[in-house]
């Protein structure tokens, strides 16, 4: 077994733990370092907040397994977490990077959009192009015609097309809007 740091106080060992510790840096969105909330799992359990160069620590962590992982709403970390299978040191560079995300949400009562129907994670700062092709056949004597696209957030509001491209910097969404069309004989 791992032996702890121990220090000698008038003849009796003080027995400390160990240090966790790292930097956690944001890039985009509106993130402040400090309400990053860092977890630490495991042998105990305990959290805390990074100060405003982004640095956090646990310290007099007992020997053990643990998992160390940052959480900030609107934000995915890299790596999401750290996993220390049995800890008998210091760790001084547990870092972390979290980038600012946001989610498309895409809606379409036809077709095969691209992205496809449903909610889709994205780095904001990030170009989008988003598609879907038309028409679409359906039942005999029938068929469905894209008119365009109605948007919110980032998406621009409106379109009559079948395409559109746009940067993403908030949770936004794009409705594709059908027509139907029957075949007059």
């Amino acid at each position: 077994g791992a032996t702890l740091p121990s220090t000698p106080i008038n003849g009796l060992f003080k027995v400390s733990g160990y240090t966790l510790a790292g930097k956690i840096t944001l890039s985009g969105g509106l993130g402040v370092i400090t309400d990053v909330t860092v977890a630490l799992t495991g042998t105990v359990n305990a959290n805390t907040y990074p100060n405003a160069q982004g640095n956090y620590s646990f310290t007099n962590v007992p020997s053990g397994s643990y998992v160390v992982t940052p959480s900030l709403a609107t934000y995915s970390f890299e790596p999401a977490s750290r996993n220390y299978s049995s800890l008998s040191s210091d760790i001084l560079n547990a870092d972390f990077a979290g980038s600012s995300v946001a989610i498309l949400t895409v809606v379409s009562e036809r077709g095969s959009p691209t992205p496809s129907v449903g909610n889709h994670t994205y780095y904001t700062g990030g170009s989008i192009s988003v598609s879907v092709v038309s028409p679409v056949a359906g039942g005999q004597g029938t068929r469905y015609l894209c008119t365009g696209w109605t948007g919110a957030g980032s998406v621009p509001v409106s379109g009559s097309s079948t395409s559109t491209s746009f940067t993403i910097n908030k949770d936004s969404s794009i409705i594709w809007n059908w027509q139907t069309q029957h075949l007059l004989t």
